[in-house]
């Protein structure tokens, strides 16, 4: 059956955003055509959201004429080379700040990642940007969205009863032209979508953020806390959009920021003795813990990521036909696994030498590269 509806989807890792980037640019060189032309949907969490409005948004600054978006190469560029800039350490950190900041002030230039991304997306918002995709020759995007937290926000238009609502958001290309106050900044949604826990401080968006929008104020946290994987997002997205698809009808390319995840030791934690009971409390899941190759995790964190990246991946593989979906994403070493202080260029040999001459991800690949060309699954077209 035809291809009526292309997803992309990726997911959250940090700095190991490389391996997606890498892919991407692969992807667009087999195609001769760039990701805005070659998908109808895109999703991203976290670093994924990043490299997802990057593809469909316009670089800064306003012409007035519609822009292209970043080219994939461009996005690997900035992950081999801009990671000083994205991640600023804080000067006087502690247990009790986050990790990384932004610093903006009248003192100094603006660094970190708040003033990065606001450089690279300048401020266009979300609807300007879906404006700018129409304009486009031979674009085929029609939506994009990336996830969210939101731990806390305003009133709703000033109702005292109303208040935005805390959990899981979208920022989105739908909503924003639907309702101005929804209607974010391109750099609000990389920037909230992109807020780790301990990593960088919780994102303030909307109306009262320096530079921001006069949407709705929201206090956001890392999309990667519900939903790492945002495949299934995509997926409910295109169904919203054309209710009468078929799953046979749907093609969702999910791409991973490579995965390490071996069992836990369970060990009684004060003096590392094999535990028969399983009986931790809080120190023994949060702060210690060891994998079965030795190294240190704290196995409720471990859980928690892992779950909501593999959870959605295992769904849809019983969910679509099996030539309509595929999950791209290389096992990668502890050394590698971290979202920051990571050799990119390790990141980056990995993604190679996963979808290379064979490799891991080589069969997948091609299958995914013949579906984008000719339009039909390779079910459809055997």
């Amino acid at each position: 059956m035809a291809i009526k509806c292309r997803i992309l989807a990726i997911d959250g890792g940090g700095i190991r955003g490389v391996i997606p980037a890498y892919i991407l640019q692969q992807l667009e060189s087999s195609l001769g055509r760039a990701v805005y032309q070659s998908f109808d949907i895109v999703a991203g969490t976290s670093t994924g959201g990043i490299i997802s409005l990057g593809l469909t948004s316009p670089p800064s600054p306003f012409s007035g004429t519609p822009i292209v978006p970043y080219a994939a190469s461009q996005i690997l560029s900035f992950y081999m080379y801009d990671e000083p800039q994205l991640f600023v350490p804080q000067a006087s950190g502690d247990f009790y700040t986050a990790k990384y900041y932004s610093v903006n002030n009248n003192t100094q230039p603006p660094t970190g990642i708040e003033a990065w991304l606001q450089q690279q997306l300048g401020t266009w918002t979300l609807r300007q940007a879906c404006e700018n995709m129409q304009r486009l020759q031979g674009a085929t995007v029609k939506h994009v969205l990336v996830t969210c937290y939101t731990m806390s926000g305003d009133k709703v238009n000033g109702d005292k009863d109303s208040q935005v609502m805390i959990g899981p958001y979208l920022f989105n290309w739908d909503s924003a032209n639907k309702r101005d106050d929804e209607n974010y900044r391109v750099w609000e949604a990389a920037r909230a979508t992109s807020a780790a826990p301990t990593f960088f401080p919780i994102a303030r968006v909307g109306n009262g953020a320096p530079n921001g929008s006069m949407a709705l104020a929201r206090w956001a946290a890392d999309g990667g806390v519900a939903a790492n994987n945002p495949a299934l997002y995509g997926l409910a997205a295109a169904r919203k959009a054309d209710p009468s698809l078929s799953l046979d009808e749907i093609f969702i390319v999910s791409l991973g920021t490579g995965i390490y995840n071996p069992a836990i030791k369970i060990l009684f934690s004060d003096l590392n003795w094999e535990d028969k009971t399983g009986n931790w409390g809080a120190i023994p899941w949060v702060l210690e813990g060891q994998d079965v190759n030795g190294n240190s995790t704290s196995p409720l964190l471990n859980v928690l990521s892992m779950s909501n990246v593999l959870s959605p991946d295992q769904q849809l593989q019983d969910l679509m036909p099996k030539c309509n979906y595929y999950r791209l994403e290389p096992q990668i070493g502890y050394a590698e696994s971290g979202m920051d202080a990571t050799d990119v260029k390790v990141l980056r040999d990995t993604a190679q030498k996963y979808i290379g001459p064979g490799g891991d991800g080589a069969l997948k690949f091609a299958a995914v590269v013949k579906a984008l060309q000719t339009g039909q699954t390779a079910a459809a077209s055997a």
